[in-house]
């Protein structure tokens, strides 16, 4: 008995060795096979690379390798479907040797719709030892996507997207901006040229601007610009005066093999441009400006030193002397290490929107909105959605002031341009104000500086200048708040007025502006200085025209001026002259406790003896209770 079970054991024995030398000899075979196809996949030969590898999975179904090597040929040929089941069989057969596997497997699923899938493989990828940090951001970001994905699918945007009606020819469309009053466009057309027997294409680009017709385009003007930029030309963005036009340009000598940021002076008669300078242009890609409606602000985007990563947003402020600051990266609240593109500030100066490939999304470059706080910080970047975002590009996007109307470029086969009304994420409503600046004598058109005051923080809002061939300008005022308008001019008293924007929403009057020339008894209300009934203390909403005067006086010191304190008839005359009296002397008293010099000043009450209309009415009477400064001399 012990014999023959010990001969049993030596049959078995002998059995599985035959069998194990058989698995080897098919591994061995099943090697040479894979070498083989191995070549044929690195000389481009696709065909016999799957030949070979599909017969080293015939002579060993175990053998992970072959069907890895099919999954990137199926990858490369944009054989998804193939591409996700040979890599599934692969990672199945050995699953710590091609973790990395794992990461793209997950990605193709992304794509594919396959939510789940893609976050399941994509956290055994997480689940690997000594993971790169760039590998871990990559399968968060596939993760997070993945997950927006499914959220968004099922709760999509209800929104009609229409195209509008133009003349494009196969061509793209990127939109760049609009007007204040929302009736113009910016954007820039792509034409094809040419393919090179290379297989090289060649591609003009060009600057148009164009009326809107509700949902069409007409009166399309080209921006002519220099015969060697006519047609290499990217963004741009309009000052929001007109003034000036920004724009991209590449190839260029001053930005070699790069790209750089420019300007043209619309008002010039040579139509002279230039490169906006060090400061924002770098030795590496600058493109995409986009200059704020407050006058201060150029976003940009750059793929510069001292990024995140790719393509980031970064901000240069406008400094007193008419030049850009150094730049300023928007931080990693808005940048990631992937490319972030395309930023549009909208008119109320801080709802910013902007495409990224590097926050979660549909796909592609998606469309983001965040906005600045009162501290200056950034609120957590939020995807605009689906389906206004999709798994193809949506690149630029601007809306009207109005923060209704909106205009992206998105692409199906080509990029066109569409409109959309906003639901969700909408910036401040924005209106604005046309304005002339005349010589109050002669009514000469004057070149002079606009600043708009925010009165809830007593900082400026949005600066802007009038032209010097027929004073007109443009500025925007956000609705729902109050502001002082100050415009100033060397050689002129500066004119000082109170807006609360509320009155002016849909306002479409020019304002007339007169200037006074700087002389002997010319004299300027001051309408913002205010006290309480029957007192003589400051109020709070003084200060700002009090800080006014003060520069003023700063910037004229040989100026010599006489507050002046003026009543109605309400009360009798001794009272209300005591009460002029001194109210002029606290505005006085707050220039001195200010820094100026005290032969600068002097002051006088005229109670109710200089009316500058009838105390019969109520208005008239507002109009009689009030501050001037009066030039008594010039040196």
């Amino acid at each position: 008995m012990y014999f023959l079970l010990r001969k049993s054991n030596l049959i078995l024995y002998f059995a599985c060795v035959l069998c194990f030398q058989s698995i080897a000899q098919n591994r061995n075979v099943a090697l040479d096979l894979h070498e083989q196809a191995k070549m044929y996949y690195y000389q481009q030969d696709t065909k016999q690379a799957i030949i070979y590898a599909v017969k080293a999975i015939s002579k060993d179904s175990t053998f992970a390798e072959p069907y890895i090597l099919l999954a990137n040929i199926y990858q490369d040929k944009n054989d998804f479907e193939a591409a996700m089941l040979a890599y599934r069989k692969g990672l199945e057969l050995d699953p710590a040797k091609f973790s990395k596997a794992f990461l793209t497997l997950a990605e193709i699923e992304l794509n594919a719709d396959l939510f789940s899938l893609a976050i399941d493989h994509a956290n055994q990828f997480l689940a690997r030892d000594e993971l790169s940090k760039m590998d871990k951001q990559k399968a968060q970001l596939l993760i997070a996507s993945a997950e927006f994905c499914q959220k968004a699918l099922l709760h999509p945007l209800s929104f009609q997207k229409n195209k509008l009606k133009y003349l494009s020819n196969g061509s793209d469309e990127y939109i760049n901006g609009i007007s204040l009053d929302g009736k113009k466009i910016l954007f820039t057309q792509k034409k094809k040229l040419r393919t090179d027997s290379e297989g090289r294409s060649f591609y003009s680009e060009q600057i148009f601007e164009a009326e809107l017709f509700g949902d069409s385009l007409g009166s399309m003007k080209l921006f002519e610009l220099p015969p060697e930029m006519m047609n290499r030309v990217g963004a741009a963005s309009l000052s929001i005066d007109g003034r000036y036009l920004f724009f991209t340009s590449c190839h260029q000598a001053q930005s070699g093999s790069n790209c750089d940021l420019y300007g043209l002076s619309l008002l010039s008669k040579d139509k002279k441009v230039f490169n906006l300078g060090r400061n924002i242009n770098s030795q590496e890609w600058e493109s995409q400006p986009c200059f704020s409606a407050d006058g201060k602000t150029m976003f940009f985007a750059s793929k510069r030193e001292g990024g995140y990563g790719g393509s980031d947003i970064w901000i240069s402020r406008l400094n007193k002397e008419g030049s850009f600051g150094r730049p300023i990266n928007l931080g990693s609240e808005i940048n990631t290490s992937k490319d972030e593109m395309a930023p549009f500030i909208h008119a109320d100066t801080r709802t910013l929107y902007f495409s990224s490939k590097g926050h979660p999304g549909m796909g592609g470059f998606d469309l983001f909105v965040s906005q600045k706080k009162e501290n200056g910080q950034w609120t957590p970047v939020k995807n605009l959605g689906y389906p206004l975002n999709t798994a193809a590009d949506e690149i630029n996007m601007i809306i009207a002031p109005d923060g209704e109307n909106a205009y992206l470029s998105a692409k199906e086969d080509d990029f066109d341009l569409y409109h959309f009304v906003m639901d969700n994420n909408k910036p401040a409503a924005v209106s604005y104000i046309k304005g002339i600046v005349v010589d109050s004598k002669n009514a000469t058109p004057l070149f002079a500086r606009i600043e708009l005051i925010d009165l809830s923080n007593e900082e400026p809002f949005a600066y802007a200048q009038s032209y010097a061939r027929n004073g007109f300008f443009t500025i925007p005022l956000p609705l729902n708040q109050s502001f002082v308008f100050n415009v100033h001019k060397d050689g002129y008293l500066f004119y000082s007025e109170r807006f609360d924007v509320n009155d002016y929403a849909h306002q479409s009057d020019t304002l007339k502006i007169k200037l006074q020339a700087i002389q002997l008894n010319a004299k300027v209300v001051l309408n913002n200085i205010l006290f309480d009934i029957d007192k003589f203390d400051l109020l709070p909403q003084s200060k700002v025209e009090l800080h006014i005067l003060i520069n003023f006086l700063a910037n004229n010191p040989t100026l010599k001026i006489e507050i002046g304190g003026h009543t109605d008839n309400v009360g009798s005359p001794e009272y209300n002259l005591i009460l002029s009296e001194k109210r002029a002397k606290s505005v006085y008293n707050y220039l001195l406790s200010n820094g100026i010099n005290i032969e600068q000043l002097s002051f006088k009450g005229y109670g109710e003896s200089v009316s500058i209309e009838s105390n019969e009415t109520e208005e008239g009477r507002a109009s009689n209770r009030r501050t001037e400064c009066k030039i008594i001399g010039l040196n």
